[in-house]
C-alpha cells in the first residue's frame, strides 16, 4: 500500500475503504488496488519476467486490465467443475484410482510415490486446462517433470540479478537454466494449443483453453481490439502455464508431505 495514497488501504468485504485525502499516489496508479510504493512496484523482477513472458498471465502480472481479464476467465474455468460429469471431485477420484490400485499391490513394500503422484495430479490439471490426460511412461510427462523441477530449482535460489538488474549482461547459469526450462514448457504448451485449435467448438466449452479461445473469438466479433490484444497466443500460454505449473507442483508437494507424515 502506498503511504501517500488518497485511500486508507483498509480492505474489507471485497472493497476499499476511503480515507482522508492527503496527496496523490507517487506511482500514479489512481486506484487503490494498484497503489504501492515506487520501490515495490518498479523493483527488478528479472527471473519472474522470464517465467511470465514479461508479466503475462495471472500469477506474476501486476494489477491492471490484463490481470483482471485473465483472472475472470480463470475463475470462469473453475466454475465449470463445480458439478455434473465434470465435477472436480469426480475427476480427482478417477485419476487417483489407479494410484490406489497400485498401492494395494505393494502391501508391506516400500515404494517411491513421486512419479505416480506427479502423474495423477498432472492429469487432474491437464483435464482442467486441456481436457486431456497422460498414460504412464508418456514421454511428455517426463518433459513436464523436467522443466518443472528446473524452474523450481532456479526460483528457489536467491538471484543477485533481481537486486542488480545490470548483472544480466553477464553470463548467468541460473538465468540460462530458467530460460531453457521456460522454453521447454512453452514449446510443449504451444504444441498442445495448436493441436487444440483444430478441434475447438463453441458449442462445447469444457476446459480452460475453451474459455480463453472463446473469449478471444468474442473479442474479435465485438471489435474489442484491447481485449483481443490481451488474448494473444502468448497471453493464453502464460495463463495456462501459471495454472498448470502452480497446480501441479503445489498439490504434488502437499500430498507427498501428507503421505510422509501419515
Amino acid at each position: 500500500r502506498c503511504p501517500e495514497s488518497p485511500y486508507s488501504g483498509a480492505r474489507h468485504r471485497g472493497g476499499w475503504e476511503a480515507g482522508r485525502v492527503t496527496s496523490p499516489c507517487r506511482c500514479g496508479a489512481g486506484e487503490p488496488p494498484g497503489c504501492c510504493s515506487l520501490d515495490e512496484k518498479h523493483r527488478s523482477r528479472t527471473t519472474l519476467d522470464i517465467l511470465s513472458d514479461n508479466q503475462k498471465g495471472v500469477a506474476f502480472a501486476d494489477y491492471g486490465s490484463h490481470w483482471q481479464l485473465h483472472r475472470k476467465l480463470v475463475m470462469a474455468t473453475f466454475a465449470l467443475f463445480k458439478d455434473g460429469d465434470q465435477k472436480l471431485e469426480t475427476i480427482i477420484c478417477q485419476q487417483i484410482r489407479p494410484l490406489c490400485d497400485m498401492l494395494a499391490t505393494r502391501s508391506g513394500q516400500s515404494v517411491d510415490l513421486s512419479l505416480p503422484l506427479f502423474l495423477a495430479i498432472t492429469n487432474v490439471i491437464c483435464l482442467i486446462c486441456f481436457n486431456s490426460s497422460y498414460k504412464d511412461k508418456d514421454p511428455e510427462v517426463q518433459v513436464i517433470q523436467t522443466y518443472n523441477d528446473g524452474i523450481l530449482d532456479t526460483l528457489g535460489r536467491d538471484s543477485l540479478v533481481d537486486l542488480f538488474p545490470w548483472l544480466k549482461i553477464f553470463p548467468n547459469k541460473t538465468l540460462e537454466t530458467l530460460r531453457n526450462c521456460v522454453k521447454l514448457r512453452n514449446h510443449l504448451l504451444k504444441k498442445i494449443l495448436e493441436q487444440y485449435k483444430g478441434k475447438f467448438s463453441s458449442d462445447s466449452i469444457s476446459n480452460m483453453l475453451d474459455v480463453l479461445i472463446q473469449a478471444r473469438m468474442n473479442a474479435d466479433n465485438a471489435g474489442a481490439a484491447q481485449d483481443r490484444g490481451m488474448l494473444s497466443d502468448r497471453h493464453i500460454l502464460a495463463t495456462v502455464g501459471d495454472i498448470f505449473g502452480a497446480g501441479v507442483e503445489t498439490t504434488t508437494s502437499v500430498v507427498k508431505w501428507t503421505v510422509a507424515f501419515l
